[in-house]
């Protein structure tokens, strides 16, 4: 039941149908399981060693621009309904989307792993800010390389803890760029590509490609986790048991 709600994206009136049973059961049995879940999934997001990155790098990371990338840095959004009250609908609109939307960062291994997958928040949060408060500046370490979009302007955070962000050269106030940056740009969108394919896989789950309603984004009886952060935690891990999507090089 929980896995068909999370992979099929299966409204709650519809399972009960199928299980024979009422709403209010289906509720009840997918939010607890989905509270287990959780604690268990947390086990198969995991962090990665530099040796371990480095053990399982893909043959398209072996060469001297990308064989210290630490990881492939993203943020996507999930479309969800227009909350009531005017400050959530105000703090969810995302401009980009031109949707409500919830926001969160993933970072993808060189190998195609989901090693770190932030809270949700409100599709109006800056990258910047996402990036300060959801953590993860706290397991980067002097050294590391990420790699990101033109967009990911956060090269001052990544850069008290000595660490280095690759991107995409910017064509704005250029009139065209050289040809050794139209080269580079190319090879670090070929290798960023696969964080892309990362999120589409996970949005495979379709719970994450279609509008959420606001009851699952956070219910009363969450206290230090929301739903969909819940959410997300199970379907990255899930995600990551999947068959990879990068070949590893020997």
């Amino acid at each position: 039941m929980v896995l068909m709600r999370l992979r099929l994206g299966l409204l709650l009136k519809g399972l009960a149908h199928r299980f024979d049973t009422c709403h209010s059961t289906v509720s009840k049995v997918i939010n607890d399981w989905l509270n287990i879940l959780y604690i268990v999934c947390q086990a198969f997001v995991v962090w990665p060693s530099r040796r371990c990155i480095k053990r399982n790098l893909p043959i398209a990371f072996q060469n001297e621009t990308f064989k210290k990338v630490r990881g492939i840095i993203d943020c996507t959004e999930v479309f969800i309904q227009k909350p009531s009250g005017l400050n959530a609908r105000a703090q969810s609109y995302s401009s980009y989307k031109g949707h409500n939307t919830v926001k969160f960062l993933v970072i993808s291994t060189p190998s195609g792993g989901i090693s770190f997958i932030s809270k949700a928040s409100g599709g109006r949060a800056t990258d910047q800010k996402d990036t300060a408060e959801c953590g993860i500046l706290n397991l980067v370490h002097s050294g590391d390389v990420f790699l990101v979009d033109r967009g990911f302007n956060c090269e001052e955070l990544f850069a008290t803890k000595s660490a280095k962000l690759l991107n995409p050269a910017f064509t704005k106030g250029k009139a065209q760029l050289t040809g050794e940056e139209v080269i580079l740009s190319r090879k670090y969108s070929n290798v960023r590509i696969h964080v892309e394919r990362r999120i589409e896989r996970l949005k495979n789950y379709r719970i994450l490609s279609r509008t959420l309603p606001i009851s699952v984004l956070k219910r009363a009886s969450d206290v230090d986790v929301s739903t969909i952060d819940k959410i997300l935690v199970v379907c990255a891990a899930l995600s990551n048991m999947e068959k990879p999507i990068i070949k590893i090089g020997k």
